[in-house]
Order: structure tokens, then sequence, then C-alpha cells
């Protein structure tokens, strides 16, 4: 980026991701301009100091790829993909690259918990920078039936799903514009890095215990799913501009 400056290229970047309350992966804008996803992000920008002429709204492009995939997706072919029988219901799980005690806390809280409900399938879907070592190694020592996926499209896994349990992963997002309920654990006794729970888009986990309750409630509880549609629209609101499948063009048009 500084390169393509220094010989007076113009430069754009595109947001790939939520950006936190604490700017997390995210420093001093380089670029001449800058395609965001929505108010919330535009907003914080401002705030912090950067110049509102260089922020474009446009929407995300993700989420165009989301709601193309929700139109024509198959839940015979990805079950297959699985080798899950069409009698079980999917729970995937979408890990962050952490650090080894948390990825172990999360992994072991989520498979022991979820061999409580044998009617549900865990698909764990790793992180592009795993490995999946790790998680095959608890699913092994718990003697758990959890699948681990790393290269399959995420909105397919998304699309079969009941539930997306995650950390803190920017598919959350992605989870809620399909409709569907998302559960996000933190173990770590720290703040929660993205705000899904505290703005009510999602049932926050902050004791392993705390998991079983919150997938019942998920799956049965009328007045938690409720609040959860609710609020989870409201979040897609302040966080994508418009899910009208055409953030891609104004993407283009901007470049």
């Amino acid at each position: 980026m500084r390169l393509a400056k220094l010989r007076n290229i113009p430069t754009l970047v595109i947001q790939h991701g939520l950006i936190g309350p604490d700017g997390l992966l995210f420093g001093h804008l380089v670029a001449d301009k800058m395609a965001l996803w929505g108010e919330s992000t535009r907003n914080y920008l401002v705030k912090t100091g950067e110049d509102p002429r260089r922020l474009i709204i446009t929407g995300s492009s993700s989420s165009d790829a989301a709601l193309g995939k929700m139109k024509m997706f198959n839940k015979e072919e990805i079950y297959k993909k699985l080798n899950v029988s069409l009698d079980k219901k999917i729970i995937v799980l979408a890990t962050n690259r952490v650090s080894l005690e948390e990825n172990t806390q999360l992994l072991y809280t989520t498979i022991r918990t979820l061999k409580e409900f044998p009617d549900f399938q865990l698909v764990i879907k790793l992180h592009p920078m795993e490995n999946g070592e790790l998680h095959r190694k608890i699913i092994k020592e718990l003697d758990s039936d959890a699948i681990v996926i790393k290269d399959m499209d995420i909105n397919e896994l998304i699309n079969v799903s009941e539930i997306l349990i995650t950390y803190f992963s920017t598919v959350a997002l992605e989870a809620m514009i399909l409709n569907k309920p998302v559960i996000t654990i933190n173990l770590s006794k720290r703040q929660d890095i993205m705000p899904f729970a505290e703005k009510g888009a999602a049932i926050g986990v902050y004791e392993a215990d705390g998991l079983k309750q919150a997938i019942y409630n998920v799956l049965n509880n009328q007045e938690v799913i409720k609040k959860l549609e609710i609020n989870s629209k409201k979040f897609i609101n302040e966080e994508v501009y418009r899910l009208d499948g055409n953030a891609s063009l104004r993407i283009l048009n901007l470049i």
C-alpha cells in the first residue's frame, strides 16, 4: 500500500471483517479510500480521527455470497459431503486463531457439551490458519463423533445448521444474515472482543457449564428465540449497509 502511494497509484482498502470496539486488527488508514460494510464501522473510524471523505459505505461482498448460497444450497448434497445422516441436526463451531489455552478450553467445552445432545452432529469449521491437529486430538480423547472441516464453504455449513457457535468470528454476522441463532463462548475472563452478546444479537457463554443451557434455550425457549431474532436484525442494520446483493457492484463502481 505504501509503495503504491509512493508511485502515485490510487489505493483502496476493502473491509474484510468486523472491527471491534477496540479497533481489533485495524490501524491507521493508509489508503486513499476504504470500502466499509456499514455505518457502525464508519462512526468508529471517524471517532478515531479518520477523514470521513475517505470512508465509503458499500456493504459487504461476503453478505452477497451468503445470500446467494441461501437461495441455491442443497441440504442433501451438503449432508452427503459431510457424511452425516439426514436424521441428525447440525451445530457448527467456527473457530478463531487464538492461543493454545483458549482454543483448548473452547474445544473441550463444546465437544463435551454436544455429547449430551445425541440428536445433533457437531461440525467444527477450522480457521484458515489452523491445521486441525489439536481439534482431532481432543475429539479422540473425548470419544466424540465431531467432524473437523477446513475447506468447505462456511455458508453451506451455516445454511444446514441449527446453531452457530464461535468465540468472536465474523462468521457470527453471516449466520445472523442467514437467520441462524448464534452462541458466543468466551472463557478468557476478559471482555468480549466483539459485542455480539453485549448487543443481544447472540447468547454469551462465560462459564463452561453454561453452554448446555444456552443451547437448550436457543432451541426451545421462545422468549430467547424472539429476542435473538430482533437483536440480530438490529445488529445487522448497524454493521451492514444493505442486504440487497449489490455490495460487490458498489465496490466495483468505487474501484
